[in-house]
C-alpha cells in the first residue's frame, strides 16, 4: 500500500510505503507489517494487529504471560499492575498491558497459542462480553462466548519514522499442545 492523492488528502497526509506479510505453516502464523516513511517530514502513529482467536469456550480460556505487568483498564480507566499468571476473562475486558517483556500464551482445549512479537511493545486483551456485544451491530450477541482478542502492537505510546526511515514489526502465532 502506497499513499496517494486521497491519502495525502485526508487526516493521514504524509507519504508513506505499507507491506504486510503473512506467513503460514501448519502450526505458525506470521505477520509482518513494514512502515516506511518516504515523506519529507518526520510522523509517528500507533499499530495493532487485531488478532481475534475463535475459543471453543471462553469459560475455559485463560491468557498467561502477562504478570507483573502495567495495564490500561481503559473500562474502569485506571492504571494497575497484574498480578495474575493466568487470566481468565468472565465481563468486559479492554486492557493494555504495557512494555509486555515475553511470550504471551492464548490456552484453551490442551493447546497453547503462543505469541511472540517483535518491534510491538503492548499487548491489547479484549473481550466485549454480553452487553456490550449485544450493542455492537457487528458482532453476534453470544459471539464474546467463542472468542478473545490478544493483540500485539504499539498503543500506549507512538512509533515514530523520520524521512527514509523503516521499521518492520510482527508477530509469530505457534500452535502448541499442551504437556500436561
Amino acid at each position: 500500500l502506497t499513499d496517494n492523492e486521497e491519502t495525502r488528502a485526508s487526516a493521514w497526509p504524509f507519504r508513506f510505503i505499507l507491506s504486510y506479510t503473512v506467513d503460514i505453516t501448519a502450526t505458525t502464523l506470521s505477520t509482518i507489517i513494514k512502515y516506511e516513511n518516504t515523506d519529507t517530514k518526520e510522523f509517528d502513529f500507533t499499530s495493532l494487529m487485531h488478532t481475534y482467536f475463535r475459543v471453543p469456550d471462553i469459560a475455559h480460556t485463560t491468557v498467561t504471560g502477562l504478570e507483573s505487568t502495567t495495564y490500561i483498564d481503559k473500562i474502569k480507566s485506571v492504571t494497575a499492575q497484574e498480578s495474575r499468571t493466568e487470566i481468565a476473562v468472565d465481563a468486559n475486558e479492554d486492557r493494555v498491558y504495557e512494555d509486555v517483556p515475553g511470550i504471551v500464551g492464548v490456552r484453551c482445549g490442551g493447546e497453547t497459542v503462543s505469541i511472540r512479537r517483535f518491534n510491538f511493545k503492548d499487548i491489547v486483551l479484549w473481550n466485549p462480553w454480553a452487553e456490550k456485544a449485544r450493542e455492537m451491530s457487528d458482532f453476534g450477541d453470544d459471539e464474546y462466548t467463542q472468542m478473545i482478542c490478544v493483540e500485539a502492537g504499539t498503543v500506549a505510546s507512538k512509533i515514530s519514522l523520520r524521512p527514509g526511515q523503516t521499521i518492520s514489526c510482527g508477530q509469530l502465532l505457534a500452535l502448541e499442545k499442551d504437556t500436561n
